[in-house]
């Protein structure tokens, strides 16, 4: 608790490392006391909600006891993981107001982040919607009862769309994926003489609640 406090002092950002990590909780990710006083004392920023694994538990408390979502690799000689053959590591996204040391800082603690995990986002939702937000262009075409969407994505970023509940007499996609750095199209098919009507779906790879995706609408005016 001393070394703790001398943190805190110093005014740093103090997170859990990997607490689903199984030689340390081989049977199922707990939350002790001792971190109840961490947090109580100002003295818990943050969790690894992803260390290598994703930790929905994690996820959850970061959510219930507003702390920071973190993620990262823990690669401790990354020529001997798959990462060397380039495959992404898991990344903290930190949405700063300046490039600097301090402006990051303030963003942690402010609980500013994402992360990047494979083709994952996972975070909260009012940055994940910004995120999709920007990183897509929408066009649509209607034509008689058939309105084509031309999506572009001017990211690196993946988005899997899933199907959602929506009107039955809008016939579109059961599952559709946006690749980075292209264009794709879509049609939605207007039955039983109708004119408009919501298009529903899941971001299945942008997570913001512990192993659920995002839900998007796209309206046909």
């Amino acid at each position: 608790m001393d070394a703790f406090r001398a943190a805190k002092e110093q005014n740093a950002f103090i997170f859990w490392n990997h607490p689903g990590w199984d030689r340390q909780q081989p049977d199922t990710t707990r939350w002790f006391d001792e971190h109840t006083k961490l947090l109580e004392q100002g003295m818990m920023h943050g969790i690894e909600v992803v260390n290598g694994q994703y930790y929905p538990e994690a996820h959850r408390w970061c959510m219930e006891k507003n702390l920071t979502l973190i993620g990262v690799s823990d690669v401790h000689q990354p020529l001997q993981t798959h990462y060397a053959s380039g495959k992404r590591r898991a990344l903290t996204l930190v949405f700063a107001r300046s490039r600097t040391a301090e402006a990051i800082h303030e963003a942690l603690k402010e609980r500013r982040t994402a992360i990047l995990f494979g083709e994952d986002v996972i975070g909260e939702e009012k940055y994940l919607k910004e995120l999709f937000e920007n990183a897509l262009e929408w066009k649509m075409e209607k034509v008689n009862n058939t309105v084509t969407f031309t999506v572009k994505n001017n990211s690196d970023l993946t988005f899997h769309l899933k199907k959602s509940n929506h009107n039955t007499r809008l016939v579109y996609f059961r599952n559709f994926t946006v690749r980075p750095r292209s264009i794709h199209t879509f049609s939605v098919t207007l039955q039983d003489n109708i004119t408009g009507g919501d298009v529903n779906f899941i971001v299945e790879n942008f997570i913001v609640q512990p192993n659920e995706g995002m839900k998007y609408t796209v309206k046909i005016n």
